[in-house]
Formats: C-alpha cells, sequence, structure tokens
C-alpha cells in the first residue's frame, strides 16, 4: 500500500519533469520543514503534519525522481523541469501530499499567470492519454482526470481531479495551481480508498 501511495503521488511530477539541479540556498521558494510544519514562504502557505506522517527527505525525494542535487546552479537558473520539494505520507500509506515546483521564466509565469484556465485545459488534453497509460501499466482498469475548480489556502484555484481503481480499490488525487513569480506550484492530495483529498488540501492555510 505505501509503495503504491508513492508511486501515485510522485506520478505527475515524473510526467512533468525531466533531471535539473538545484542549489542549497533556495529554501525561500522551496520551502521548509520545521517542527511539524511544512512553509513556503514564496507561496505563501503553510501546513501542520502530525506525529502520524511520515516526511521525506528532499534527498530521497530527488532519487526517487532521478533529481540530481548540487550546489549549483540555483533554482532561478533554471529555464524548465519540475523539482519536487516536498513530500509527506501517513504511516498507514494511504495518504499523501506532495509539492513540486517548476520554473516557468519571467515571460512563461506573465502568460501562464493570465491564462491559468487554459493550462489546465490543455495540462488535460496533453497528458490525459500519459497518465492513462501509466495507471494501466501499474495495474489500474480505469483513469478519469477531469478540471476542477476549488479553493487552496482561502483563495479560488484551477486544478486537477484523479480517479484510478485497482482491485476494486479507488485512488483519488486532486491538485492545486498556483502561480507565484517565476513558479509553478502544484501541490498535489492523494488518497485510497475514501476521497479525502479536499480535506488534505485544507490542511495548507496562509502564512499569518
Amino acid at each position: 500500500m505505501k509503495k503504491l501511495s508513492l508511486c501515485l503521488s510522485i506520478l505527475l511530477a515524473i510526467l512533468l519533469s525531466c533531471s535539473v539541479v538545484f542549489g542549497e540556498d533556495d529554501s525561500y521558494i522551496l520551502g521548509k520543514f520545521e517542527n511539524g510544519i511544512y512553509t513556503n514562504e514564496s507561496l505563501g502557505v503553510k501546513a501542520r503534519f502530525g506525529v502520524n506522517w511520515k516526511i521525506l527527505s528532499r534527498e530521497s525525494i530527488a532519487k526517487l525522481n532521478g533529481v540530481i542535487i548540487s550546489a549549483s546552479p540555483t533554482l532561478k537558473e533554471l529555464t524548465n523541469g519540475a523539482i519536487p520539494s516536498f513530500y509527506a505520507m501517513t504511516e498507514d500509506g494511504t495518504s499523501n501530499v506532495n509539492v513540486t515546483i517548476t520554473n516557468l521564466g519571467v515571460m512563461g509565469s506573465a502568460v501562464l499567470s493570465s491564462n491559468i484556465d487554459e493550462f489546465t485545459e490543455a495540462f488535460v488534453k496533453q497528458t490525459g492519454e500519459k497518465i492513462t497509460r501509466a495507471y494501466k501499466e501499474m495495474g489500474f482498469s480505469d483513469c478519469r482526470i477531469k478540471r476542477d475548480d476549488f479553493a487552496f489556502a482561502g483563495k479560488k484555484n484551477t486544478g486537477l481531479s484523479i480517479e484510478a481503481e485497482m482491485n476494486n480499490i479507488t485512488v483519488y488525487q486532486k491538485q492545486a495551481n498556483c502561480i507565484k513569480g517565476e513558479y509553478l506550484y502544484s501541490v498535489t492530495a492523494t488518497s485510497i480508498g475514501h476521497n479525502i483529498t479536499g480535506k488534505l488540501l485544507a490542511m495548507f492555510s496562509n502564512i499569518d
């Protein structure tokens, strides 16, 4: 169950990412986890995770996605690619949350921020077959992807919802997409058996 949960939670990141390098001086953008609280000042959100949550180190996340960690260049110097920056999973492996960051560049963020609806529609259309194929290769018999509008950290958000089935067990995913400066933040919640993805994303609130 934990392995399945782990694979599914980073699936979207894998489909979007390439091998990239980021530096240790990017904590403002990548976020940090201290005393049970994940904080991302750039995104302007925070979330508290209790003792029943396991937090993967950034190095562990990087190894899972084939990302190379180095002192240079920094995240700001990247022109494309997605970086998995945070991953939390419940001890029983039935729920998890992860944050992926994509450097869009100044022009890319300007265009995307004004056309987030179009971006989401295009994402669903262009990656739908790839995601569906990936799920089938993992043994799922069905996969449904759709655009989803919901509130995230107190603000309207245009994201994605995914449902997939295996052996009469349904896996649910909900992804929020937020643009801050040159970066696209994708926050994905995954739950197995029961759809609590909305509750998981509701753990995130604005930084006071």
